[in-house]
């Protein structure tokens, strides 16, 4: 009778003990630490393994969530990381807030953890994993048609918005290198509202485009001006169809310099200039200085700056 109540106390102090251990050890907010810290580390495995996603949660867009994301400068972690206090929700769940701070900007999240059955320690601790919270949405306008990077990662936009999702911090958008275009770096919040204080990537034609553009524009007209199958589908000259293009004799007085404008990531470039017409006519050479007007779409072809004239 002794023996059996000597057992029976031995295992309930053994049971109290793993509960413990288990209490000390084994907490929500343990969880919580060291899945921050993953991220401090950028330490994608690590992090992964703390979090499972909620398969109710419907998450669209690129996912930021891979290991050369998390490697790359364009992310940025979270710091000053503090935890309010746990909140027992059942015996098996519980709820953390965590504030802070990504480049100076304030954050909150509220995360929701549970033990794991899958996840034990010599097959008598059970894990808390975080099942809520841990992955959120990060949104930005993008005024381009065109492939973005998203911390060095291609995404694409739709419908003028860029979605992502990822872990906590900030992710930097920037357009591609490109001869054309280019444009601030913007930061993507997850967690942000996607309709307030979303920042825009709005790009810019290159300085350098100017006298680029300017110069194949120069030749284009250069060569309507010597052309002998010139028509007023193929260059912007008013002349009228009479006679053959082979006996206008045409001089550009005045070239354009042309206004390239962005609108939605389509580059156009139009401009104004002068032409002396010399052609023949029933009363022997009629002379005029009419206007002009160029214009086209400005792209970018092997690299390279392209103006492409488009017929008015």
């Amino acid at each position: 009778m002794a023996i059996g109540a000597a057992v029976f106390m031995t295992l309930v102090l053994l049971v109290f003990v793993l509960k413990v251990v288990e209490g000390v050890l084994f907490q929500p907010a343990n969880t919580v630490r060291a899945f921050f810290q993953a991220l401090s580390d950028r330490n994608a495995d690590a992090a992964s393994v703390l979090v499972v996603p909620d398969p109710k949660q419907d998450l669209t867009g690129t996912d930021l969530r891979g290991g050369a994301v998390l490697k790359s400068s364009g992310y940025t972690p979270p710091t000053a990381v503090k935890l309010e206090p746990v909140i027992p929700v059942e015996d098996d769940q519980a709820t953390v807030g965590v504030s802070y701070s990504v480049g100076g900007r304030e954050q909150r999240v509220k995360l929701t953890l549970e033990r794991d059955e899958q996840a034990s320690v010599a097959g008598l601790f059970r894990e808390w994993r975080i099942v809520k919270g841990a992955i959120g949405e990060a949104h930005v306008q993008v005024e381009t048609a065109d492939t973005v990077l998203v911390a060095d990662t291609p995404a694409s936009s739709e419908s003028g918005m860029l979605q992502t999702y990822g872990y906590p911090g900030g992710y930097q958008v920037t357009l591609p290198d490109q001869p054309l275009l280019e444009a601030e770096p913007v930061i993507a919040y997850t967690g942000a509202d996607r309709y307030s204080e979303l920042g825009v990537l709005q790009p810019v034609v290159k300085a350098t485009v100017q006298n680029e553009v300017d110069r194949q524009v120069r030749t284009f007209l250069d060569r309507c001006s010597k052309g002998t199958e010139i028509t007023r589908e193929s260059c912007p000259y008013p002349w009228s169809n009479y006679p053959s293009p082979d006996r206008v004799k045409i001089k550009v007085l005045s070239y354009p310099k042309c206004e390239i404008t962005v609108s939605r990531g389509q580059v156009t470039a139009s401009g104004t200039g002068q032409i002396r017409i010399r052609q023949p006519s029933f009363f022997g050479v009629d002379e005029s200085t009419p206007g002009f007007t160029v214009s086209g779409g400005v792209t970018t072809m092997n690299n390279a700056v392209t103006f492409q004239y488009v017929a008015q």
